[in-house]
């Protein structure tokens, strides 16, 4: 009769093992009640932190001190045109001159578009790093489930 429940014990332990072998069930986040295996977790995880290095963060980080670089020098530009245009430095009877109209207009436009630039990586700065900062906390959310 021993033997009986030996085998018996034996057979269900070969039978069982699979659903043994499986990984625990991971409650991923509090706030959202969502169960999954751990090994589908831990994918999730790998997937979570190869979207978190594919966050393009450094082409608009660049893009705002060149952008400001821009600003400056079309405020120079259209400084000199001013200058240029002035009758300070000349006793011409007419002032303005075709170089320093140039140079004014060219240096407001270099400025408007310092600042176009400027907003516009500043937006996608701030997006980017928005979206690797609702990773992350994903990202860690999911690790602090896992055994």
């Amino acid at each position: 009769m021993k033997r009986w429940m030996f085998l018996l014990a034996a057979a269900l332990a070969v039978i069982a093992s699979p659903a043994i072998a499986q990984s625990e069930v991971v409650v991923v986040s509090p706030s959202e009640i969502e169960m999954m295996p751990a090994s589908t977790a831990e994918a999730r995880l790998a997937e979570l932190e190869r979207e978190y290095q594919e966050v393009k963060i450094r082409g608009p980080r660049a893009g705002v001190p060149v952008s400001t670089v821009v600003i400056v020098g079309g405020v120079l530009m259209a400084s000199v045109g001013a200058a240029v245009n002035s009758c300070i430095f000349s006793s011409a009877s007419r002032c303005r001159t075709r170089e320093g109209n140039i140079l004014v207009g060219a240096g407001v436009a270099t400025i408007a578009a310092g600042i176009t630039g400027l907003a516009i990586s500043a937006l996608r700065l701030k997006r980017a790093k928005r979206k690797r900062r609702y990773l992350k906390y994903q990202m860690v959310e999911l690790e602090r489930a896992l055994p």
